[in-house]
């Protein structure tokens, strides 16, 4: 299953996990300066340093998030 996030000032994605072995994030309009990085709910779980175009693969129980975006630039990712 494959979906996409668009988000703009004051959106965000709440915690979840996805019913799947991997999830993948692939960031295809990313603002490294600007846009909030993917986040993982378990402290001991580092959130990556990401640049557009990057993608970061991850167990799909993992519990992860998007905090709310500050910008009115989108940040878009697959």
């Amino acid at each position: 299953e494959v979906w996409y996030n668009y988000y703009k000032k004051s959106q965000y994605q709440e915690p979840h996990i996805h019913e799947s072995t991997w999830t993948a994030v692939h960031y295809l309009k990313f603002n490294r300066f600007k846009h909030p990085r993917t986040k993982f709910t378990d402290p001991n779980i580092k959130s990556p340093r990401v640049r557009e175009g990057d993608l970061i693969v991850f167990p799909g129980t993992y519990e992860h998030y998007v905090e709310k975006c500050r910008w009115n630039e989108p940040r878009l990712t697959i």
